[in-house]
């Protein structure tokens, strides 16, 4: 899988994610709202995406509604995902490209691993190998990613459907 940069405003960033050859979803984040808009064929999901605390040191992910259905942590030096009650691992590997990877017990056996290409080289969309995600931009692809996880056609045994390695 991998995510592309459409287009990168101070109002906006637009992101296509694809896996192989074939269109999955569409994220816009918009930073001064702290929105993150999901558009998948029929489905069109809004999160809300803010820091909380007293430091305002949580990451935290709302739906629509105002409903909390997730948060970042770091546990034990690897740094998780939270969502509707399910805990996610990521780390970040700085290969020739940005490559964001989401594992459950395991990095040897990842459910994701998504490229992230900017939309121009000298823009480069920088991730720093084994940093938590701070950024809610960066989070935002982390949460789209994981609620991919939850969808029907994700978890489908067509390989044409499929996000699972084959």
């Amino acid at each position: 899988m991998r995510w592309e940069m459409i287009l990168n405003t101070a109002r906006k960033k637009v992101y296509e994610l694809w896996h192989k050859d074939k269109y999955v979803l569409s994220l816009t984040y918009n930073p001064s709202a702290g929105t993150a808009r999901i558009e998948a064929s029929e489905v069109k999901r809004l999160f809300i995406i803010s820091k909380e605390g007293i430091l305002r040191n949580k990451t935290v992910l709302r739906n629509e509604y105002g409903f909390r259905v997730g948060q970042l942590g770091n546990e034990n030096r690897e740094n998780f995902i939270e969502m509707d009650g399910e805990r996610f691992f990521y780390s970040v590997r700085n290969k020739p490209t940005d490559e964001l990877v989401i594992y459950k017990d395991s990095k040897e056996l990842p459910l994701i691993v998504c490229k992230i290409s900017p939309a121009k080289p000298s823009s480069g969309h920088m991730l720093e190998t084994g940093k938590p995600i701070e950024t809610t931009n960066d989070a935002s692809l982390l949460m789209t990613l994981c609620w991919l996880l939850f969808q029907p056609f994700a978890k489908s045994k067509q390989p044409e459907y499929s996000l699972q390695p084959f």
